[in-house]
């Protein structure tokens, strides 16, 4: 059976796991099958109704809470050896926009009170004039 890097089985389209032969060489072409001596297991891939549907279980495992369906064969792309992943880290992007919004908020400070000392010294010419 082949299995993810976690011991996860990998489905074939028909819902049981893609068995191979460790012995032999195989290949994984780019619409997601598995081929081995001239046998060819298709992966299954599944998207969900909306990203929102999906729940993190692991590192790189999702659930998705509402049914799924069947990503056609003409939209199936595969890259053998490519760990799927998002580029952005939540955490480190959630502290950078909190540093930012910090960063504007001390600009528009420090713009007000700029403002408000131009204010000042021109009252304060017009009353001397």
């Amino acid at each position: 059976t082949l299995v993810t890097p976690n011991g996860d089985a990998v489905r074939s389209v028909n819902g049981g796991p893609i068995t191979i032969n460790p012995a032999l060489s195989y290949e994984v072409s780019d619409d997601g099958a598995i081929v081995q001596g001239g046998v060819r297991q298709q992966i299954m891939l599944v998207k969900p109704r909306a990203l929102g549907d999906l729940s993190r279980v692991g590192e790189n495992l999702f659930e998705s809470l509402t049914p799924v369906s069947e990503v056609p064969n003409n939209k199936r792309s595969m890259v053998n050896g490519a760990l799927e992943s998002s580029a952005v880290e939540p955490t480190g992007a959630m502290m950078q926009l909190i540093e930012a919004s910090r960063v504007y908020e001390a600009n528009i400070r420090m713009i007000q009170t700029q403002d408000d000392s131009t204010g000042q010294l021109i009252s304060r010419m017009l009353r001397q004039s």
